[in-house]
C-alpha cells in the first residue's frame, strides 16, 4: 500500500467518546461540514494500492481542468475494521445494510476511496447531496436525476461529472452507488484483501 497524502490532499479525522472535542489530525477544530463528514474510527493515513495512484492521479487534473480540487477521505480499510465499523453501527441500532458493503469489502482491496471536491478558486467544498433537506437517498447516484429545482439539478450535474471523470479512469461506483465512494471497475469476490 503507498500513503496517499504524498500525492493528494487527504482529510483525516479521529473520533473519541461522544462529547470529545474532535480536531482535525493537525489539532484545528473541526467545522460544521467536517462534523457531517467525520469517519467512526481513527485514522492516521489513508493508503491505497500502487494501481490506483496513477488512476487517481488522471482523475485528479481532469478535476483540475474544471477548477476543482479532489479531497480523498478515505482509502485502504481492513477487514477487521469493517467488522468493527458494523458492529458499531449494529449495537447502535443504526442500519448496515445498504449502507456499508457487507459482503465484497472493496476498501479492503486497496482499490477503492472516498473522495469529496472543493473549489479551487474557494477552497470551500462542492456539495453533491444535501442528506439532510433530501434524505439517505440522496446519498446515491442518479438520485437528482429527475429534479426539477436548481440545486437539485446542480447537484445531478455534479454527480455525472464525477462518473464521467472516475469512468475515464476505468473506476465506477461500488455496488452500493453512493456519490463518494468509488473503485477500480472489476472489484469481485476473488480480488484479495487485507
Amino acid at each position: 500500500m503507498h500513503k496517499l497524502s504524498d500525492f493528494f490532499r487527504c482529510v483525516n479525522y479521529y473520533a473519541g467518546e461522544s462529547g470529545r472535542d474532535l480536531r482535525n489530525l493537525d489539532g484545528s477544530p473541526l467545522t460544521d461540514n467536517d462534523r457531517q463528514r467525520l469517519f467512526i474510527a481513527e485514522i492516521n493515513e489513508i493508503y491505497v494500492s500502487p494501481l490506483l495512484i496513477p488512476k487517481l492521479v488522471l482523475v485528479k487534473e481532469a478535476f483540475r481542468a474544471h477548477n476543482i480540487g479532489l479531497v480523498i477521505k478515505d482509502g485502504f480499510r481492513s477487514l477487521e475494521l469493517y467488522k468493527m465499523i458494523i458492529e458499531m453501527r449494529r449495537r447502535k441500532g443504526q442500519q448496515v445494510e445498504g449502507i456499508i458493503s457487507t459482503d465484497r469489502f472493496p476498501h479492503a482491496t486497496g482499490l477503492a476511496v472516498d473522495v469529496t471536491l472543493f473549489d479551487l478558486s474557494t477552497g470551500k467544498d462542492i456539495w453533491n447531496r444535501d442528506e439532510v433537506k433530501d434524505g439517505e437517498g440522496s446519498r446515491f447516484l442518479n438520485f437528482y436525476q429527475s429534479a426539477t429545482d436548481e440545486i437539485g439539478r446542480n447537484f445531478h450535474r455534479i454527480q455525472i461529472l464525477m462518473q464521467e471523470i472516475f469512468g475515464r479512469s476505468d473506476m465506477v461506483a461500488g455496488q452500493l452507488n453512493e456519490v463518494w465512494h468509488w473503485e477500480l471497475s472489476g472489484i469481485n469476490e476473488k480480488t484479495p484483501r487485507c
